[in-house]
């Protein structure tokens, strides 16, 4: 293609998995002139987003109205990905889980990137396979994940590191990249943020349960619908409080994830 003396040469592939996008990345680094190279679908999103830190020549977005799978809109990346910022040095941040379009991370992390003058970009990362998608994007320039479902117990396996909260309740949702060595360290803020919402919800309605310097849920009946991996750090973070927890689940193993849930280390 670059034999023809084109001014820009354009290549789209439709991924099978987001793996595949590492050589679309490749390409666009490599190329000796201007290229547009982007893959369809929702699996191939973060192809198109992350187009500018690889060299890409331009980035196509969908007209309001007009949605296409794995398409970003005009909005979109004006305004949550501000696109015309992001540049070779910028980090990636993502969200990893499947699916993954219903997330409404973009739209907080980025703005919060610009406020603090980082540069960096957070993306939905449609994955199917943890192990290739980990081994492929070794790179500092990914420099760390959000774990959305289903992946939260099952992504602590590829943790170099876990954070003993993390640990004792068996999930991760957050992971960092240590800039100086690429060893990735996991932790869980679904527990306390969950539960320190609900107490402040409690305190602002004053349901008070005995001393003021006790938790709300002290004594409460709390009942969490779901054992995943967020239902799992709600319902550490809510015994570590002194609740009564009870749990609802399709294929849950009561008695086994209750004494998980008690011989946690707090």
């Amino acid at each position: 293609m670059q034999a023809t003396k084109a001014d820009i040469i354009k290549v789209v592939s439709n991924a099978n998995d987001i793996t595949e996008l590492d050589r679309i990345f490749h390409l666009l680094s490599h190329s000796e002139v201007p290229a547009v190279a982007y893959s369809l679908g929702e699996r191939g999103l973060i192809s198109q987003l992350l187009c500018p830190k690889f060299g890409g020549a331009l980035v196509y977005g969908a007209m309001e109205g007009n949605s296409i799978p794995g398409l970003p809109t005009l909005d979109s990346l004006r305004e949550a990905y501000k696109v015309e910022n992001i540049n070779s040095d910028t980090k990636v941040f993502g969200l990893v889980s499947k699916p993954v379009s219903h997330s409404k991370g973009p739209i907080l992390h980025n703005p919060a990137f610009r406020h603090a003058n980082f540069n960096g970009i957070y993306v939905p990362m449609f994955v199917d396979d943890l192990k290739e998608f980990f081994e492929v994007y070794a790179s500092p320039d990914f420099a760390g994940y959000s774990v959305g479902f289903p992946y939260k117990e099952a992504v602590v396996q590829f943790c170099d590191e876990v954070h003993p909260l993390a640990k004792s309740i068996g999930a991760v949702n957050t992971i960092i990249r240590k800039p100086s060595d690429g060893k990735l360290i996991g932790y869980n803020t679904d527990c306390e943020g969950s539960i320190a919402s609900i107490e402040d919800a409690l305190k602002d309605q004053r349901y008070i349960n005995g001393a003021s310097l006790n938790s709300p849920l002290a004594g409460k009946q709390f009942v969490v619908v779901g054992a995943g991996g967020a239902g799992r750090a709600i319902a550490v973070g809510a015994k570590s409080r002194g609740a009564r927890v009870i749990i609802f689940d399709i294929d849950l193993a009561p008695k086994d994830f209750m004494r998980e849930i008690v011989l946690a280390k707090f």
